[in-house]
């Protein structure tokens, strides 16, 4: 059942729960609005269910969303859901894609995350959501694309990262990230976009990534990290290499010195000015 791009508006009817044969329904970029109705628990046969950019709001309802066993695409973006990602989303064993980015979702990302192992593409981004990735996500061996960015999420990134073999984009800028950049991020050969700036990380720039040759963009200021950009990976900047955005901060800021040095940078960010940038940012995150 499509009715995207109709301009509809409302709520999502809830005799549709009793079409229990429905495998589709998608009602992209309406004007609809109110919470997923108890009654599309019954549709049990459903594999792809898309409602993003429409007013939807309320939680997402996890007894419904958890019996959808069949689901292979979840869309729920740019919307106003809220309240926290329900633990019975990990019932979703056949999930491929979940978009619940540019809502109002909070609280800490699920454990039962780690349960949706066929998951490819994974956006969470511009929500209140916190606390640290729990370790079960990082077996999550089939993801492609990470979306991260503008939440409130914490903590390390782990070795384990460097298990995502297939991961091709991730993205975590004005998050609150911190700690060392794994070495591990080197084994990552088809990772194509890697976005670190404007959270806390620390230490050096690894050499190891210069061992990602389909690396096209690497974008690393408004951190803590203090290098010089190894060898390894201006070497990888175009012509010789794919590498088009190598953007850290190589430029001393009013009141910061110099933090990375770097000849093969496409960008240089003023330390001070990206940290002011930085902070107001997430501080504006931190009282919404």
């Amino acid at each position: 059942l499509d009715v995207s791009f109709n301009a509809l508006v409302g709520p999502i009817p809830t005799q549709l729960g009793s079409i229990v044969t429905l495998e589709s329904y998608d009602a992209t970029r309406n004007q609809m609005t109110g919470a997923i109705p108890t009654e599309l628990a019954a549709l049990v046969n459903l594999q792809s269910f898309s409602v993003d950019a429409n007013a939807h709001n309320g939680p997402i309802p996890g007894p419904v969303v958890g019996n959808w066993v069949n689901l292979r695409v979840l869309s729920l973006g740019s919307n106003t859901f809220t309240g926290n990602i329900p633990t019975q989303i990990g019932n979703l064993a056949s999930l491929e894609e979940l978009y619940l980015d540019q809502n109002v979702i909070s609280g800490a990302l699920p454990t039962q995350l780690g349960s949706m192992a066929q998951l490819r593409l994974l956006f969470l981004n511009e929500n209140d959501i916190s606390g640290v990735v729990p370790t079960q996500f990082y077996g999550l061996q089939n993801l492609e694309v990470i979306e991260f960015f503008d939440t409130l999420i914490s903590g390390t990134i782990p070795s384990s990262i460097g298990d995502l073999t297939k991961l091709r984009f991730f993205s975590v800028p004005r998050c609150f990230f911190s700690g060392t950049i794994p070495t591990e991020f080197g084994l990552l050969t088809n990772l194509q976009s890697l976005f670190l700036e404007l959270n806390f990380f620390t230490g050096t720039i690894p050499t190891e990534i210069g061992n990602l040759n389909n690396l096209v963009t690497f974008q690393l200021f408004a951190n803590d990290v203090l290098d010089t950009m190894p060898t390894q990976i201006c070497a990888l900047r175009q012509p010789a290499g794919v590498l088009n955005v190598l953007d850290v901060d190589c430029e001393a800021g009013q009141d910061s010195p110099l933090k990375v040095t770097c000849t093969c940078c496409s960008g240089c960010n003023g330390a001070s000015q990206q940290q002011d940038e930085q902070q107001q940012q997430q501080q504006q995150h931190k009282v919404k």
